[in-house]
């Protein structure tokens, strides 16, 4: 004969049930999406390396010894093309500036601005942009690599240039993303932070 689960014991079974199938899930979508969680120091270098492109909205800080001044910008770099717009400050806002085939144009409609530069050096070498400091990592004689309160600093020393002797990148040790670059000077002052809001790599 038969017994039958009582109400109240079956909603308590039913939830316990859909407790762990929560948690389950829970934990391999933390898997997928954390793909650092297993990787070495060596291979996070490798990864970060292997960006070429990005696009990601960000805070920027610039320093100078007498002011201190703070934009809002969007970025989208690749290996051909770059295209910074300013979303804040609103005296500026929605300042576009954009490098493709050696064509640099500079506008904005609100300000009536529109300049065109053709045959303009590459700006894709910019110490706004993550690229450029993969790159000057990946040709440095003057760098490391080092894990600090679970995040990885990738940093590069430029003995020739007082203003911008260090370069700092610090990234997420889970999800590999980075979440700011620091540029420092001869006395290890901050001149330029930036700090990655949101950002989708190799687009």
């Amino acid at each position: 004969m038969k017994k039958n689960i009582s109400g109240p014991i079956l909603l308590f079974l039913i939830l316990i049930l859909t407790i762990f199938i929560i948690i389950f899930f829970i934990k391999n979508d933390n898997k997928i999406n954390n793909p650092g969680n297993n990787k070495s120091i060596d291979e996070i270098e490798q990864y970060i390396l292997n960006i070429d492109s990005y696009k990601a909205k960000i805070d920027v800080t610039i320093i100078s010894n007498k002011n201190e001044n703070q934009y809002k910008i969007e970025q989208e770099v690749t290996q051909s093309y770059a295209k910074m717009t300013v979303t804040s400050p609103e005296a500026i806002s929605n300042m576009e500036i954009i490098y493709e085939n050696g064509i640099l144009k500079i506008r904005n409609t609100e300000l009536n601005v529109n300049k065109v530069y053709n045959e303009y050096p590459n700006i894709s070498k910019n110490i706004m942009f993550l690229t450029d400091l993969i790159k000057t990592y990946q040709e440095s004689d003057n760098k490391k690599i080092e894990e600090l309160d679970d995040a990885i600093y990738m940093k590069v020393k430029n003995e020739n240039n007082k203003y911008n002797q260090n370069q700092i990148l610090r990234i997420n040790k889970q999800t590999l993303q980075p979440e700011s670059l620091e540029i420092q000077d001869i006395n290890n002052k901050t001149k330029l932070y930036i700090l990655y809001n949101e950002i989708e790599l190799n687009i």
